[in-house]
């Protein structure tokens, strides 16, 4: 049986992987889930710490899902990485506890994988409300920007998310703990990692969920957010080499007032960024 015949008739098991910590939009997920074309084998819950009422209402609602809840207490990284030991499935795809998929979302996402033509593989997200305020309307802007023009140019900008993998992939590559901190880009390390040892990543425009980002906090929460992603970004570019190429660059600008302020961030980010690596992340 080749490769394209093992897609038609299915036997690759595939496990969903959500990370989630308290987060009652979850269970919107979860109702996506049950609408799926092609069903997934497993359902991984990866709980970082939980209520236990919280764990209780997944196992009583979803009982007629193949769900698995693990309690792996941590930062959302290491939940995640955490989880990939409790993964027997040929496929991963990740979900994020706010993220809903349309029916036909798993099976476009893994069929690149199954085929044979992709070692991983990722899609866009969409927002499902118009946004209410400044805030969400600039996290909107981001992701348009990251589906629009930076994947385009290097599959490694694929957030995490929207994801699948070969599980063998995973579990040699891991995540970096160096490199897990509030705001880091762990998932870029990920993605430049296995695209630099000669695995292929596919971006899948069809395969996209609905991300509510929906937000009732402010600037200054926002311009601490971007700040430590700002740094978790240039640590991963300097770890893997590619803090030139990245410069470069030519992407698309957002047309919005905080634009400016995250500009003006940068480069005490990557003053902040250099010296993080050198002290910190190279000696552990």
């Amino acid at each position: 049986m080749d490769k394209r015949e093992s897609a038609v008739t299915g036997n690759h098991s595939i496990c969903v992987d959500i990370a989630v910590l308290k987060d009652p939009k979850l269970f919107d997920t979860l109702d996506a889930l049950r609408r799926q074309t092609r069903k997934p084998d497993r359902i991984l819950i990866a709980d970082g710490g939980s209520p236990k009422e919280f764990v209780d209402r997944i196992l009583k609602e979803y009982g007629d899902l193949p769900v698995e809840v693990r309690n792996l207490p941590g930062t959302h990284i290491e939940t995640k990485d955490a989880s990939i030991d409790y993964i027997a499935e040929d496929v991963t795809a990740f979900l994020d506890s706010d993220e809903v998929p349309p029916p036909e979302w798993l099976e476009k996402m893994v069929e690149p994988i199954i085929s044979g033509d992709a070692d991983f593989t990722g899609g866009p997200t969409r927002p499902p409300n118009a946004p209410k305020n400044g805030v969400e309307r600039y996290y909107n802007e981001l992701d348009r920007r990251i589906y629009e023009s930076d994947v385009e140019q290097d599959i490694v900008y694929i957030p995490l998310g929207n994801t699948a993998w070969k599980t063998s992939l995973l579990k040699d590559l891991r995540f970096d703990r160096r490199i897990i901190f509030r705001g880091g880009a762990p998932d870029y390390d990920l993605e430049m990692r296995a695209v630099d040892a000669g695995h292929k990543g596919l971006f899948v425009k069809d395969a996209w969920v609905y991300h509510n980002k929906a937000t009732q906090k402010g600037y200054f929460a926002l311009m601490k957010h971007r700040y430590r992603y700002l740094v978790g970004a240039a640590v991963v570019m300097m770890k893997n080499g590619r803090l030139k190429k990245r410069l470069s660059e030519k992407r698309k600008s957002v047309k919005m007032p905080f634009a400016y302020i995250e500009a003006a961030m940068k480069p005490v980010a990557l003053i902040h960024a250099y010296l993080y690596w050198n002290l910190v992340v190279k000696r552990k």
